[in-house]
């Protein structure tokens, strides 16, 4: 399982923002699973490519393709 970058924890899924926030993980099969959810966490202004760790909730990515591999690999 990966690990947050920032604060070590390990994460099996990161936030997104497109209009709302989402969620987006890895399935048993491997598969990715989005989820969009109506919740927003801090007043930290994101852009529509931002994906934050579920725990400490720091930006990571601001690019899906990273956001993807760092998920998978």
């Amino acid at each position: 399982m990966p690990k947050c970058p920032k604060c070590g924890e390990e994460i099996d899924r990161l936030y997104y923002k497109v209009v709302d926030y989402g969620v987006v993980w890895v399935k048993e099969n491997g598969e990715l699973d989005w989820e969009l959810t109506s919740e927003i966490y801090g007043d930290e202004q994101k852009s529509a490519y931002d994906f934050e760790c579920p725990k400490c909730h720091s930006i990571i990515f601001d690019d899906e393709d990273e956001a993807v591999e760092f998920l998978t690999s």
